[in-house]
C-alpha cells in the first residue's frame, strides 16, 4: 500500500481549519497530520511533521504572504504548497506563484477538485517541477 499523502492546514479561522481537516480526513490518501492557526505556529508545524504538502489561506496568515511562503518553503523544502483563499488579484497570483505556491484555489471550491490539486501537487514533489493554477 502506497504511503498517504501527509497535508498541514493552515488557517487563521478555526471553522475553516476544522472544516477543511474534515473534509480532507474523508479522502483515502490523504493524511491531515497537523493544523496551524497563525505564521509562528505554521511554520513550527511545517518544520516539525515535513508534510507533502501544505494548504493554507496566506494572505490571513502575512501581511506579505511571499514571505511567508519563503519561510515555509525553508521549513520544509519538499513540500508543496497550496494557497487556498477566498479573493486573488493578478498581482498576488503571481507574487505568490514566483515565492513557491504551486496550487492556486479560490476557497469555494468542491472538495473533488481540491482533493486533485493536492494530489497534483504531492506528484510533482516527486519529479515533476512544472506549477499550475486550478
Amino acid at each position: 500500500m502506497e504511503r498517504p499523502v501527509t497535508v498541514v492546514i493552515v488557517d487563521g479561522n478555526p471553522g475553516t481549519r476544522a472544516g477543511l481537516a474534515r473534509r480532507l480526513m474523508q479522502v483515502p490518501g490523504i493524511s491531515v497530520v497537523a493544523e496551524g492557526r497563525d505564521e509562528e505556529e505554521a511554520v513550527r508545524v511545517v518544520g516539525e511533521r515535513r508534510p507533502d504538502v501544505v494548504v493554507a489561506d496566506v494572505p490571513r496568515m502575512a501581511p506579505d504572504a511571499a514571505a511567508f511562503l519563503g519561510r515555509i518553503a525553508q521549513a520544509a523544502p519538499e513540500a508543496g504548497i497550496v494557497v487556498l483563499t477566498a479573493y486573488l488579484t493578478e498581482r498576488a497570483r503571481s507574487d505568490l506563484m514566483r515565492a513557491g505556491a504551486r496550487a492556486l484555489l479560490l476557497k469555494e471550491i468542491d472538495s473533488g477538485a481540491l482533493t486533485r490539486a493536492i494530489e497534483t501537487v504531492a506528484g510533482r514533489r516527486l519529479g515533476e517541477e512544472r506549477r499550475t493554477e486550478v
